[in-house]
């Protein structure tokens, strides 16, 4: 029978950042948790590429006003749906979930602290929400 050696890390605790206005992400920065503390930021994603993974977490006070924007690469999108917890609704981006380039999804002033958005890289078209709850809208 063989042998099981020990390890004293099982799993890999992502590192978590606090966001500002003006923001942009790098690759390098992809697995990463990354938190919307106020509201008025917008933080700019960088170009798709298949395997990145970014985690966007509200930790304001709920009604905090103002907005948090994920904005794409200008080349790419933000694709699929999310559950708006404001109202239940499914909320989609436009063509059917496909996006449109260069528009951001927003959490409005509605968001709950946790309201939040996983999104992966599928290295073509942009960038699809793998998981999310919040009061979402996508940029029209």
């Amino acid at each position: 029978m063989g042998s099981f050696k020990k390890s004293r890390h099982l799993w890999r605790t992502p590192p978590m950042t606090v966001l500002s206005d003006g923001d942009t992400l790098t690759a390098a920065q992809s697995g990463g948790v990354f938190m919307f503390a106020a509201a008025d930021i917008t933080v700019t994603l960088p170009a798709t590429a298949n395997g990145l993974i970014y985690t966007f977490i509200f930790v304001s006070a709920a009604g905090a006003g103002g907005a948090a924007n994920i904005s794409p690469n200008a080349n790419d999108k933000i694709i699929g749906s999310i559950i708006d917890v404001a109202n239940g609704n499914v909320v989609t981006a436009a063509n059917d979930g496909l996006g449109v380039d260069n528009k951001d999804i927003v959490l409005d002033g509605g968001s709950l602290f946790g309201d939040r958005v996983t999104l992966y890289g599928d290295g073509t078209y942009g960038w699809v929400i793998l998981e999310g709850v919040g009061s979402w809208v996508f940029e029209s």
